[in-house]
């Protein structure tokens, strides 16, 4: 091999995590180990475009690809399931892949929940 090589795989071996796991009205969800660039990609797009902020319309964009939509459909059909339980669900969930307890201020972005 030159000096210019370098395993990606080999790397994410190392650095493998377990996967992160909710519960949400009694059922346990399992999430990736690690945010998936994709998602971190929308969030900081929806932050630029709306100034830090992540409205309404774009928390369950989000939550889809964070939970899946088979997952999501369940939890809106449920009464007491909110948009304000949503956003927070979001931020814990953020939270947890920035290393715990992140102060929204911080790097946890801003939700913006428009009342109708």
């Amino acid at each position: 091999m030159t000096a210019r090589f370098r395993d990606l795989d080999a790397f994410l071996n190392e650095i493998k995590k377990e996967p992160i796991e909710i519960v949400v009205f009694g059922k346990k969800h399992k999430l990736p180990a690690a945010l998936p660039a994709y998602i971190m990609m929308d969030i900081l797009r929806i932050q630029a475009e709306n100034g830090g902020e992540l409205p309404s319309h774009e928390i369950l964009n989000l939550a889809d690809k964070f939970f899946g939509r088979e997952v999501m459909e369940g939890w809106l059909k449920k009464d007491d399931f909110s948009m304000e339980l949503l956003a927070e669900l979001i931020r814990w969930t953020i939270a947890e892949y920035s290393g715990g307890e992140v102060p929204v201020t911080s790097r946890t972005p801003k939700v913006k929940v428009d009342n109708p």
